[in-house]
C-alpha cells in the first residue's frame, strides 16, 4: 500500500490525511455471541483449551472461561466474558491462566479488529502478573511469529505487546543484534488518556496491524500498528519491520485470532467482535454510536 503521509511531516494539511483509509467496510465476520450452533461459543471458535478447566470441575455454566453470558451485552442478549471472580483454577493459581478460544481468519496485508469492551471492578494485576492478554493476532496461522497481543498492561491500560519481531527502530531495535527476534511493548504515544479503559461502560476498541512488504526478497520497514478507543487514536507506530533478512517473511496478518483469559481481577466483557481488511468502524453494530471520526495528531515513529 502506498503511504500518503510523509514521515515526520508537521504540515497541518498532511496531518489531516490518514496513513490508512478511513473508508468503512463490512468485516470478514462478526461474533455477537448469540449463535446457539456451538455448545460453548459462537460456531467457528475452537475451544480445545477449555478442556483444561473442564477437567478441574469448572463452576462456569458452559464449562469454559471465556464463555458466553447473558449477564451483559452491548447488542442482543449475550456477550463474551472473561471472568476473574471465580476460584483459582490456573496452574499458577492465577485464575484460568492460559485458557483461550481461537478462530481462524482469511489472512490479509492489513487486518482490522473491532470490538466493544466493558470492565467491571477490573484490574490486570493479581498475585503473579500485571499483564492480561486480551487477544493474540497471528500472521497466516498459529505458531508462526511474529504475533501481536492486545493487552491490559499494569491496570486497565491498553497496549500492544509484540512477540518475535525484527524491527530496527525504537521501541524494538535489533540493530545491535541483527538476525534476532525481540519482544517489545508498544505503549500509548498519542492521546495517552485514551489508553486507560474506563470501568462500567461500553467502549469501542479498534486495532490495525499492517504487514511489512518485501522488495527483492528483503523485508522492508513499512509495517504499522494503530489502536483507537471510541474513534480516538492512542497508539501509532510506523516503519516497522516484523521480519528480518534471512528470517521467515510474513506478508499477511490476521490468519488466526485467539482470545485469552489469562490473569486479572473482576470481569471483562467483549461483544460484537469483528475482523476484516478495512476499517470496520464502531457504528456497524446495533447503531450504538456513529462511526469514529478521522484520527488526528498522527505521529510517525
Amino acid at each position: 500500500m502506498t503511504r500518503p503521509v510523509a514521515k515526520r511531516c508537521a504540515c497541518s494539511a498532511l496531518l489531516a490525511t490518514l496513513l490508512f483509509s478511513n473508508a468503512l467496510a463490512a468485516p470478514d465476520w462478526t461474533s455477537t455471541w448469540e449463535d446457539d450452533q456451538g455448545p460453548l461459543l459462537d460456531s467457528g471458535w475452537g475451544t480445545s483449551s477449555c478442556a483444561y478447566i473442564q477437567s478441574t470441575g469448572s463452576p462456569w455454566p458452559e464449562g469454559c472461561n471465556p464463555r458466553r453470558t447473558p449477564e451483559r451485552a452491548h447488542a442482543g442478549a449475550k456477550s463474551l466474558v472473561k471472568d476473574y471472580t471465580g476460584p483459582n483454577l490456573g496452574p499458577g493459581g492465577d485464575n484460568n491462566h492460559g485458557v483461550y478460544v481461537t478462530r481462524f481468519n482469511p489472512a490479509h496485508t492489513d487486518v482490522w479488529i473491532r470490538f466493544w469492551s466493558y470492565l467491571t471492578d477490573y484490574s490486570a494485576c493479581d498475585a503473579t502478573s500485571c499483564i492480561d492478554k486480551i487477544h493474540y493476532t497471528y500472521p497466516a496461522g498459529l505458531g508462526e511469529g511474529p504475533s501481536w497481543v492486545l493487552s491490559f498492561y499494569f491496570g486497565p491500560t491498553l497496549a500492544i505487546l509484540s512477540q518475535s519481531e525484527s524491527s530496527a527502530s525504537s521501541p524494538c531495535n535489533t540493530a545491535t543484534s541483527p538476525g534476532t527476534f525481540l519482544s517489545c511493548n508498544y505503549l500509548a504515544n498519542m492521546n495517552v488518556s485514551y489508553a486507560t479503559h474506563p470501568q462500567n461502560q461500553w467502549v469501542c476498541i479498534e486495532e490495525h496491524i499492517k504487514a511489512n512488504s518485501e522488495v527483492g526478497g528483503v523485508p522492508q520497514a513499512d509495517g504499522a500498528l494503530e489502536v483507537f478507543r471510541d474513534g480516538t487514536q492512542f497508539i501509532g507506530y510506523y516503519d516497522r519491520r516484523w521480519s528480518g533478512v534471512g528470517q521467515p517473511y510474513f506478508s499477511q496478518v490476521g490468519g488466526a485470532i485467539r482470545i485469552y483469559t489469562q490473569t486479572g481481577k473482576g470481569k471483562h466483557f467483549i461483544d460484537d467482535f469483528a475482523v476484516g481488511n478495512t476499517r470496520i468502524g464502531c457504528g456497524s453494530s446495533a447503531g450504538d454510536t456513529l462511526p469514529p471520526a478521522p484520527a488526528t495528531n498522527l505521529a510517525a515513529q
